[in-house]
């Protein structure tokens, strides 16, 4: 005898209850608002049972919160990994915020981050990139911060040229706070020009452990900013 579909999973409830079997229909008593009125009954019903029931019915696996991690790490390594775990983000609320974390969490271009300033205060273009054509307002920047603070790896290369050297700018002389990349603990940074070098600094918070500098021509002040770098981070590698 095949057992009754499991009660334990939300799609196979309502499953179950739509499949419930029902008496025959009498003609002289069952009239099409009847029936309509059944279905709508039913329907409550499974939505109070669900919502009674939500915590009990959570997979076990979002109880553990370094299981959990594990799985989504193996998403976004797969093939297409970063678009299936966005989707699951997108439709999941169980999943979300974890999935956020792990989509968030290594980035290899500034771009991403940036480009949750509100778009009327965006200017895109192939060269310089992605800059600002507005200064942003206090309440601008709340939703890059809010993803900021997901952010524990980093990548930045000059050449690309896909963001405007000015945007620089004017995280350093608007930002909310001192630290944009508060929990950030490895940055690369991938340099053309002293400039774009001095840059770094801004991203230098004291949590770093790790630093990666490429520098594609010689800088006079390397050791200066060597010595800033050893004042300013706790760094490993």
């Amino acid at each position: 005898m095949t057992p009754p579909p499991s009660l334990y999973r939300r799609s196979s409830i309502i499953e179950y209850l739509s499949n419930l079997p029902i008496r025959p229909r009498l003609p002289s008593i069952r009239s099409r608002t009847s029936r309509k009125s059944t279905a709508s009954s039913l329907n409550s019903f499974a939505a109070a049972f669900l919502a009674a029931n939500e915590q009990s019915m959570l997979p076990a696996i979002l109880r553990n919160a370094d299981v959990t991690n594990k799985l989504l790490e193996y998403i976004v390594d797969s093939p297409n990994g970063r678009r299936s775990l966005a989707r699951l983000a997108r439709t999941c609320k169980a999943f979300k915020e974890p999935a956020l974390n792990v989509l968030w969490r290594e980035l290899d271009s500034f771009v991403p981050l940036l480009a949750l300033f509100p778009n009327a205060l965006m200017k895109r273009s192939r060269r310089p990139g992605l800059g600002l054509s507005k200064t942003p307002e206090p309440a601008d920047w709340e939703r890059l911060l809010a993803y900021a603070d997901r952010v524990r790896s980093i990548t930045y290369n000059e050449a690309y040229n896909n963001v405007a050297p000015t945007i620089f700018a004017v995280i350093e002389e608007l930002r909310p706070k001192q630290f944009i990349l508060p929990k950030l603990t490895a940055l690369t940074w991938k340099a053309e020009t002293a400039a774009g070098l001095e840059r770094s600094r801004l991203f230098l918070n004291p949590g770093l452990q790790s630093l990666t500098i490429e520098m594609g021509n010689k800088y006079t002040k390397m050791g200066d900013f060597l010595n800033y770098i050893m004042e300013k981070t706790a760094l490993t590698t």
